[in-house]
């Protein structure tokens, strides 16, 4: 991972690698569109465009053979559809465009995380699995979302996702997960394809 404009990269110890979904363009502008009424524009963005997170590691947890085990696994999984609908504010004040089939999502959260003999890690409390993943989103408990905005106070959060409601449904056929840098804004590096005969 190189220096970028905000300064030097961090130690690898303090790097973050996450495995994503891009959603499509028409979903990402009707979400650009209503991000910018008023009563959003309170929020505090994102870090990164709208993404699906299939996994949010630490680099340091991360052993580089079970990584390449990983990336077979995912390739195996491609194609995958996959529907945006409904909207939730989270626990953490987070407004959530949700990713459907959650199932077959954290099914294959799942899969990847035991691939990544990371499974241990993840079976704890939520206290334990911040103090590994710096998320408590991991795991069994893992659902698949995405992060449209952030707020400070619920009744901002609430009033924000019902601007979000008129979001249309959207379909997505995966034909790839993308290997991004997650240490600050999301720099996708990689993108993982099905594999071909």
């Amino acid at each position: 991972m190189t220096q970028d404009a905000t300064g030097p990269a961090p130690p690898l110890g303090q790097q973050r690698l996450a495995l994503v979904v891009r959603p499509p363009p028409e979903l990402l502008r009707a979400v650009a569109a209503r991000t910018a009424r008023p009563e959003v524009a309170v929020r505090l963005p994102p870090v990164s465009d709208p993404h699906l997170t299939l996994l949010y590691t630490p680099c340091r947890l991360i052993d580089p053979r079970r990584f390449r085990q990983a990336v077979g696994l995912l390739r195996t999984a491609l194609p995958l559809a996959i529907r945006y609908e409904g909207v939730r504010v989270s626990d953490h004040l987070t407004v959530q465009l949700l990713v459907h089939p959650p199932d077959v999502i954290r099914a294959l959260h799942i899969r990847t995380l035991d691939a990544l003999d990371l499974a241990q890690y993840a079976a704890g409390p939520p206290s334990a699995r911040m103090e590994a993943f710096d998320t408590t989103n991991v795991g069994a408990t893992f659902s698949p979302h995405v992060t449209l905005a952030r707020f400070t106070v619920r009744v901002q959060a609430e009033a924000a996702a019902f601007r979000f409601t008129d979001l249309p449904p959207a379909e997505q056929w995966v034909s790839e997960i993308w290997i991004a840098d997650a240490t600050a804004r999301l720099d996708h590096r990689l993108a993982v394809r099905p594999r071909t005969s």
